[in-house]
């Protein structure tokens, strides 16, 4: 397995591996209309847009994606892996690199929002919560989280 930065040939793959992990990992814990919204705002066009405003690295294993994520000035975003690939290690080399990326371009912190699935490996990771993010309806569907990088 190894990390590459992202490109445009790779959106397809790309959108398959946040699809199918949303599909995987969110399903117990979040409500119907959060998935639906997740499902449709990871677009071919989302993802072509955060590549112009960010790193995006991918994950990649005997020529498949299996993983991406995006490093973003000092946020970390959009971690996904596919379900067959979760638990080997693949999504914590993804957060080394985004990290590593923002490290590189001058910021001594990352922040995330980290999805209710997430927010033991982040901890695993030194991430701290910092609070609950509230959505619309009153919800705390995600975490925000940041951590010091030395």
């Amino acid at each position: 397995m190894n990390i590459r930065k992202a490109d445009k040939r790779d959106i397809k793959e790309i959108v398959n591996v946040v699809k199918k992990s949303i599909l995987a990992t969110h399903m117990d814990i979040y409500p119907k209309d959060e998935i639906d919204h997740k499902l449709r705002i990871y677009s071919e066009d989302r993802i072509k847009e955060y590549m112009s405003k960010g790193e995006y690295f991918v994950a990649v294993e005997d020529n498949k994606i299996v993983g991406c994520v995006l490093a973003k000035e000092d946020n970390m975003r959009s971690l996904y892996v596919l379900p067959e690939y979760m638990r080997k290690g693949i999504g914590s080399k993804l957060a080394q690199e985004a990290e590593d990326c923002i490290k590189k371009n001058g910021y001594d912190y990352v922040n995330i929002w980290s999805s209710l699935v997430s927010i033991d490996f982040y901890k695993s990771r030194g991430y701290e919560i910092l609070r609950d993010i509230i959505d619309e309806k009153g919800r705390a569907l995600h975490k925000e989280m940041r951590k010091e990088l030395y």
